[in-house]
């Protein structure tokens, strides 16, 4: 895994230790094995979503380099911008797999890596969550001795308040409900398949029964209701895809389930106080359900709607806003990492109150001359890069899902599954990229994204020799 420091790995912070340690190993692996890696590299030619993912990346330096000639990007913010994003930040833990995993490196060995880290991180969260929950000192001292001063500064935000949020690892607990949530597939093909993926047979079974009550777990413990939505949906539609469409065709049982449906809906609605008393009186159930059913109250209007739910609607905010400045520049946006310096009049210019979180983004404006918002990897292509550089991203993850799916048939068993768990996760991210914007700081993604590479590149490999024979 990437760390970012020399203590705990918490993912989406500074990166620079890590690569100062990892392009001279790179570089030594060149020296010491060169024709292994250019074949590596002559497979990778052959990627179509590292292709697309090139496109993208090149749109971005020649879209930056005009904008740059036209005076709406620094020279040095843009030199500085493209390496350490498009290089540092995409291209090279997306390629990393690739280039160090050799050819006959087991899957089942990413497969086991994958679970043993995700139940790492989880047991981590609910530690540190009990630790500040229940002021239980040795946790508190365990956590502060692993973080450095400014990550546990940020992560205090979310455990000195009144309402305790599970974070982990992560920086924040909205990006460890992002983890989580793109984690379902891979353990929904495990939980419910009969096939092994540690040899212990009581290894297997405790991974089997325990990963799915964990994940959902941990997401509670977030109290990132949206990201708790996202994974029931996600549920639903991976668990009874099958059954929905064999359920849809017997009316009976759809009537009949339609009934019931209506039956327990005026139950609630005609005993909300019982209900609301229920939800109130538990914290957990306070602060996950309690912020669904104010988003649900007061999302029609938009005044009450900034004051109880200060974090979606400063999300809201910016959305439009940056959808405003790709309104302006639709072509070419206004540069990678560069709308933070040309938002701020599309901002103030909306008919629409601000939120207390944008409030103090535009007082910190007068002093930094940057706008600090909330950006979704939808909105945050759309302004920056234009209408060309978002289709060429949502090309490279389409091909990515295509070329996984692909190669699923060619493993079986786990492998089979966790490959095509890895094809639900990148369209999961599709679906939601309206809404987060994570992908774009946290290169643990980008290490995700390319950790299948290699086992793809074998299918590929096997097939261009099965054509030289023909």
């Amino acid at each position: 895994m990437l760390f970012p420091s020399m203590r705990l790995p918490v993912f989406g912070t500074s990166f620079m230790v890590f690569f100062v340690v990892l392009i001279p190993i790179i570089a030594l692996f060149a020296c010491l094995y060169p024709n292994i890696l250019a074949t590596k590299f002559k497979l990778l030619y052959k990627f179509t979503p590292l292709k697309y993912l090139i496109y993208f990346l090149l749109w971005l330096v020649l879209d930056g380099l005009l904008l740059v000639v036209r005076g709406y990007y620094n020279p040095l913010y843009y030199i500085s911008k493209m390496f350490l994003t498009c290089f540092c930040l995409f291209l090279l833990p997306y390629i990393l797999p690739s280039i160090v995993f050799p050819k006959n490196f087991n899957l089942r060995q990413i497969i086991r890596g994958f679970f043993v880290v995700l139940f790492i991180f989880m047991s981590l969260g609910i530690l540190f969550y009990v630790g500040y929950k229940f002021n239980v000192n040795l946790i508190k001292n365990i956590h502060t001795f692993f973080c450095n001063e400014v990550i546990l500064n940020q992560k205090l935000l979310f455990v000195n308040n009144k309402t305790v949020r599970a974070t982990s690892v992560f920086l924040e607990p909205g990006w460890y409900a992002e983890f989580l949530f793109l984690s379902l597939p891979f353990v929904y093909g495990f939980t419910f398949s009969k096939y092994k993926v540690f040899e212990n047979f009581y290894v297997n079974k405790f991974f089997k029964y325990t990963m799915l009550p964990l994940v959902f777990v941990s997401l509670v413990l977030t109290k990132s209701p949206i990201w708790l939505i996202f994974a029931i949906i996600l549920t639903f539609l991976y668990c009874f895809w099958k059954s929905i469409y064999e359920f849809c065709h017997h009316p009976i049982k759809l009537f009949v389930t339609v009934v019931i449906i209506v039956l327990i809906c005026v139950l609630i609605f005609t005993n909300q106080n019982t209900l609301y008393d229920l939800i109130y009186e538990n914290e957990l159930l306070k602060d996950v359900l309690g912020r669904i059913i104010r988003f649900f109250e007061t999302f029609k209007d938009f005044n009450r709607f900034v004051i109880f739910e200060n974090s979606l609607a400063s999300r809201v905010i910016s959305y439009i806003a940056e959808f405003k400045l790709f309104l302006a520049h639709p072509v070419c946006g206004v540069g990678w990492v560069n709308s933070q310096n040309h938002i701020y009049d599309y901002l103030i210019s909306l008919k629409i109150p601000f939120s207390e979180e944008i409030i103090l983004n535009i007082h910190k404006y007068t002093t930094t001359g940057k706008m600090s918002l909330n950006g979704s990897i939808l909105f945050l292509l759309l302004c920056e890069s234009g209408i060309f550089g978002a289709i060429l991203f949502y090309l490279f993850l389409s091909k990515t899902v295509e070329y996984s799916m692909k190669a699923c048939k060619y493993y079986s068993g786990a492998e089979h599954l966790f490959i095509k768990g890895f094809a639900i996760s990148c369209i999961s991210l599709m679906c939601v990229s309206f809404y987060t914007g994570v992908l774009f700081t946290n290169y643990l993604e980008w290490f995700m994204l390319g950790v299948i590479n290699p086992f793809i590149l074998n299918v590929i490999d096997i097939t261009l020799k099965y054509q030289r024979t023909d």
